[in-house]
């Protein structure tokens, strides 16, 4: 089975069939792999929503924003790229 890689915000969204794992890819600065680009785990999950959840959670954290303007804009990108990932999963618009 082959593992799911998926973008999201600036993390990557991974699964190896039995759970979702939240990682941030990161270039190694000491050891066997200094130089290479390894993934650091943010958490593991059960369930896909409280993976993405996180992902908004940590993102935000992260975003160096100092007002709720900027906080807002951030979660507005981050939902777009929710949008972006989930969007071939979206039913059709019955007219």
């Amino acid at each position: 089975m082959t593992e799911t890689r998926v973008p999201l915000g600036r993390f990557l969204l991974t699964s190896d069939g039995k759970q979702w794992v939240l990682v941030r890819e990161r270039v190694a600065t000491e050891g066997k792999q200094q130089g290479e680009t390894v993934d650091s785990t943010i958490g593991y999950f059960s369930h896909l929503g409280a993976a993405i959840y996180r992902a908004a959670e940590q993102n935000l954290r992260e975003s160096g924003s100092t007002t709720v303007e900027e906080l807002h804009d951030e979660l507005i990108r981050f939902r777009a790229d929710c949008d972006t990932l989930l969007d071939p999963w979206k039913k059709p618009q019955r007219g």
